[in-house]
C-alpha cells in the first residue's frame, strides 16, 4: 500500500477510535484534534509517526494510539476504561507503539501522571532519562545476578549438589 494511502487509512481508523464526545460528529472531533495540534490531522500523524512499515499494530494498539492522538495525558485507568481491556493488555499495546517508534512518554506521579503522545524532543529525552535508562540499568543488574546464579548452579553440579535448593545463598545486604 503506498504511504499516502496507508496514512489515509490509518487516519480514518484513528478518527473512529477517538474518545466519543457526546453531541460531536466525527468531523467535529477531528477539528478539535487539529485545532489542539495546530496542524491538519494527517500532517500531525506524518509528523509523529515513525517511517517504514508498522508491523505488529494490533486493533488495541490502534485504539490506544487514537486515544493518545488528542494530545492529552491519559492515565492507564482511563485507557483501560476506554478500550475495555485489561491493564496488562493496554501496557503491552503502549510498548508495541513505542517499539515501532511512536513517541509516547509517561509520568507516574503528580498531576501530570499518564501517557501522552509528544512531538517534543526534550520531553522524549526527559522521559528516557527518568524512566527508561534506570529501568534498563536495573534489568542489566538482574541479568548479572541471574548469570551469577547460573554459574553457581553449574559449579554446584560439579561439587555434587543434587538440587539448586542445596546451593548456599548469597549474603543479602
Amino acid at each position: 500500500m503506498p504511504q499516502q494511502l496507508h496514512t489515509e487509512a490509518l487516519r480514518a481508523l484513528l478518527a473512529s477510535r477517538l474518545p466519543a464526545l457526546k453531541g460531536l460528529t466525527r468531523e467535529e472531533r477531528e477539528q478539535l484534534v487539529e485545532a489542539a495540534a495546530g496542524m491538519p490531522r494527517a500532517e500531525l500523524l506524518q509528523h509523529i509517526a515513525p517511517p517504514g512499515q508498522w508491523h505488529g499494530l494490533t486493533p488495541l494498539a490502534l485504539h490506544v494510539l487514537g486515544d493518545l492522538l488528542d494530545g492529552e495525558r491519559w492515565t492507564r485507568e482511563q485507557l483501560v476504561a476506554a478500550t475495555k481491556r485489561k491493564d496488562r493488555h493496554v501496557r503491552e499495546a503502549i510498548e508495541i507503539l513505542r517499539h515501532i517508534g511512536f513517541p509516547i512518554v509517561s509520568r507516574s506521579n503528580g498531576d501530570e501522571s499518564g501517557y501522552r503522545l509528544t512531538d517534543s524532543a526534550q520531553e522524549i529525552e526527559d522521559y528516557l532519562a527518568r524512566e527508561v535508562t534506570p529501568r534498563a540499568m536495573r534489568q542489566h543488574e538482574v541479568e548479572a545476578a541471574m548469570r551469577e546464579a547460573a554459574r553457581r548452579c553449574r559449579a554446584s553440579q560439579y561439587e555434587g549438589a543434587a538440587q539448586p535448593a542445596q546451593l548456599p545463598l548469597m549474603e543479602v545486604a
